[in-house]
């Protein structure tokens, strides 16, 4: 009973090693590519520039649109002195 205590922590750390996954940073970018070859028609938003998934999209059946998870950034209306 007592090897089965003191091996407890070691058992509860690898338990967590082996779960656990790495973090990664979520990027979001602009300009999503949208094929139906390979990919089911499924947007691939990895493009920081229109030209970018212009250029990755090239012979292909598909288009680039605007990412629309992104938030746009609220505008500032400024208004005269009164």
């Amino acid at each position: 009973m007592k090897d089965f205590i003191q091996s407890l922590p070691v058992v509860a750390v690898a338990a967590t090693m082996l779960t656990a996954t790495p973090g990664r940073a979520e990027v979001e970018y602009p300009w999503c590519a949208i094929t139906s070859i390979g990919q089911s028609g499924m947007p691939a938003c990895l493009y920081s520039t229109l030209e970018q998934c212009r250029a990755f999209i090239g012979g292909q059946a598909g288009f680039c649109q605007p990412n629309a998870r992104l938030v746009a950034a609220p505008r500032t209306v400024k208004r005269g002195a009164r």
